[in-house]
């Protein structure tokens, strides 16, 4: 009786054995695709899911259509920039960026941002001499300098006049928004209710 009842425990533990063996083969693929919602995995992994997939060939593709826009701007493309005042963060083309210093209005009401930010955004280069303390926009078939604290800039060799001379605030240099986009035959209007500032060509 006693070696009966043993033979029955085995079988017994052997078909438990056999039924958790197969439930994980059924079921482990669904926790797993489930679990990978919450936690994408990683390129390796052959169980990717559709949305790790396309963030992934987002992330790879970012700086190619960084180019192919800065690319655009420099052949004389469209241009719509919106700046707020005090805001970390700006729409360029249609991209919300981050600009590393907000636009902020100063002097007698003149909006100044940073430099390398809206050279950049318009599409252009942007280039620093230390030794002179100047910064040169170029593209475009235009070529501007301006000097920090001096109110005359060099626009294609010849000397203009701006409102609020270029200066260095946190470490970075801010220039007259206005006169820059306009150098470079950009569109510039100003929304006193949003404050904002738009920029189009």
């Amino acid at each position: 009786m006693k070696k009966m009842r043993k033979k029955r425990t085995t079988k017994n533990k052997l078909v438990l054995l056999i039924f958790y063996f197969f439930s994980l083969l059924l079921f482990t693929p669904h926790i797993a695709i489930a679990a990978m919602d919450d936690y994408p995995g990683s390129f390796s992994d052959p169980l990717i899911t559709k949305t790790w997939l396309e963030a992934y060939i987002q992330e790879c593709f970012e700086p190619f259509n960084k180019r192919i826009d800065r690319l655009e701007q420099k052949l004389g493309g469209f241009v719509n920039i919106v700046l707020t005042i005090a805001k970390t963060e700006a729409e360029v083309n249609g991209k919300v960026t981050a600009i590393p210093a907000p636009p902020r209005i100063m002097g007698s009401g003149y909006t100044m941002v940073p430099a390398r930010f809206i050279g950049e955004a318009l599409g252009l280069n942007v280039d620093w001499h230390a030794a002179e303390r100047k910064v040169t926009f170029s593209g475009q078939g235009q070529n501007v300098t301006l000097t920090i604290n001096q109110n005359t800039a060099s626009i294609n060799g010849h000397t203009y006049t701006m409102p609020m001379a270029p200066l260095i605030s946190g470490g970075y240099t801010l220039v007259h928004v206005r006169f820059i986009s306009e150098a470079f035959h950009c569109k510039v209007e100003w929304q006193e209710k949003t404050r904002q500032v738009f920029i189009s060509k």
